[in-house]
């Protein structure tokens, strides 16, 4: 906090930045406790331990991306390492188009008393924080240290380049590097090979109603025709309807709508689950979750400003969840929270709130930091959410304007948007 810090309600709050860089965020030997049973008739709730270890565990388990509200998810896009063809994509969205009350809001959404970071007990486990701004015209970069000096010793990560974007409204750099521009979504299907280094696995535009390789779910399990309902565990997962708002019996795709206060939606791959999912609540509806250790997840969004009076009111959020959070229990103690995997990529913490915060919860190994975002009000925001492997490195980074959610994105595209 150079520029000082601001205690807003409980919460520290430093400056507007461009990107937040975490390093060193796996773990050599970790494990969280995987649910493996759930009565409904009982609440019992049985669970074991799993062993994880990884430069990016547990991140590296799949992942679904969650909005709460108020938002409008104009463009959403995932990319992994491989190859796959135009027509698998063009079939999935013709199959979609044709097919086509939380327990409680107690999680990491409720972060009232969280900052500043707290110091936690493995020290040689926590990531490193990068932070990049611009001020006063420059680019900078630096890290935050909030847990002191690690008891063995391990090499500093290298410093990040300057970043070549900044948020809205603070100055542009003088120089900056073009935008990642890839090449636009084809609206006539080909089986000819998607080429890079990344390729589209899934891909959503509000504006055009084109989906493909995902599915959007919500805790709506019972409402609609979908999903199941308990009162041990209340609402499972079920379809969402294509307002955002409530369950359907069928997946459906979501409209060019702004989902209200406290109504949330989740995205799912297209794949339903099989036994690499791991235990579904009974009944659930059930689709994997975006897989491997380096994935990027391209997203443009608003999150625009209602009524702040009311329980989560005008408080919106963007995050990753472990996929086996939704899928069991994500608001309620049936599940691995907090240990197998949160990332809240932008997060408001209070209601009206202008400023987004990101922080990591992996239990023990858990961190975030004190700047923030500027909250997409009335202009929207692209935002690059980058988990890689090769440099055990989580990033969040907004975008320029420009940037093209393409079929493919090279290696250096990737690394763009890492530094």
């Amino acid at each position: 906090c150079a520029q000082g810090s601001v205690d807003e309600g409980g919460n520290w709050f430093c400056q507007q930045v461009s990107q937040i860089l975490y390093t060193n965020v796996g773990t050599t030997a970790g494990s969280y406790n995987e649910v493996v049973n759930m009565d409904s008739a009982t609440g019992a709730c049985q669970k074991t331990p799993k062993a994880i270890a990884g430069g990016l565990a547990p991140f590296d388990e799949p992942i679904s991306l969650h909005f709460r509200g108020p938002a409008n998810l104009i463009q959403f896009a995932v990319y992994t390492p491989g190859t796959k063809t135009k027509r698998d994509s063009i079939d999935s969205v013709v199959a979609k188009r044709h097919g086509h009350k939380h327990a409680r809001y107690q999680h990491a959404h409720l972060h009232s008393e969280r900052e500043a970071p707290h110091k936690v007990e493995e020290k040689r486990e926590h990531p490193t924080i990068w932070v990049t701004a611009t001020i006063n015209g420059a680019v900078v970069s630096w890290t935050n240290d909030y847990w002191g000096p690690d008891d063995v010793a391990t090499p500093a990560p290298a410093a990040p380049a300057a970043a070549s974007t900044a948020p809205a409204a603070a100055p542009a750099p003088a120089a900056s590097t073009p935008a990642a521009v890839v090449a636009d979504p084809s609206p006539t299907p080909s089986s000819a090979p998607v080429t890079g280094d990344y390729v589209r696995s899934a891909y959503y535009n509000s504006n055009s109603g084109a989906a493909s390789g995902l599915v959007f779910l919500g805790n709506y399990g019972g409402v609609a025709g979908s999903g199941a309902w308990s009162t041990t565990f209340g609402n499972s997962l079920s379809y969402l309807d294509s307002t955002g708002t409530t369950g359907a019996s069928s997946p459906q795709v979501l409209s060019n709508v702004t989902i209200p206060s406290v109504k949330e939606f989740s995205i799912f791959s297209d794949e339903p689950c099989d036994e690499s999912c791991g235990y579904v609540q009974p009944g659930s509806v059930a689709y994997k979750g975006f897989g491997g250790a380096d994935k990027t997840i391209l997203a443009e969004f608003t999150m625009p400003h209602e009524n702040p009076n009311g329980f989560l009111a005008d408080q919106p959020a963007f995050w990753a969840l472990n996929a086996k959070i939704p899928r069991t229990q994500q608001y309620g103690g049936c599940s691995c929270w907090p240990e197998c995997g949160e990332f809240d990529i932008l997060e408001t913490l209070a209601n009206g709130d202008d400023k987004c915060k990101s922080t990591l919860h992996a239990g023990p190994r858990s961190g975030g930091d004190s700047n923030y975002f500027d909250r997409p009000v009335a202009k929207s925001v692209k935002v690059a959410v980058v988990f890689d492997s090769a440099s055990n490195s989580v990033s969040v980074k907004v975008l320029d304007d420009s940037t093209v959610f393409g079929e493919s994105l090279s290696a250096d595209d990737i690394q763009g948007f890492l530094t």
